[in-house]
């Protein structure tokens, strides 16, 4: 958080990384998404959703992929879930 509000983005997002790693909660993953969302980065909030999907392989968890695939006008990548 600290190094966000002081512009480290790519810090930031290395300390997210390495928190990945420990494969914690949705909500750790949820932080990192809106992150990336905050960045503008669209493919690497899609690339985070899709290893939140392979580390919960839960159906809440393919939902929330398929809506954001959705949201990002790729219904193809939504259906296909």
């Amino acid at each position: 958080y600290m190094e966000e509000m002081i512009g480290e983005y790519t810090k930031a997002r290395e300390i997210f990384e390495r928190w990945m790693e420990w494969n914690p909660e949705e909500n750790a993953w949820t932080a990192f998404l809106k992150f990336e969302e905050r960045m503008g980065e669209v493919e690497n909030c899609r690339r985070v959703m899709y290893r939140y999907l392979e580390a919960h392989p839960r159906l809440k968890t393919y939902l929330k992929v398929a809506k954001y695939e959705e949201k990002n006008k790729n219904k193809k990548s939504a259906r296909e879930l």
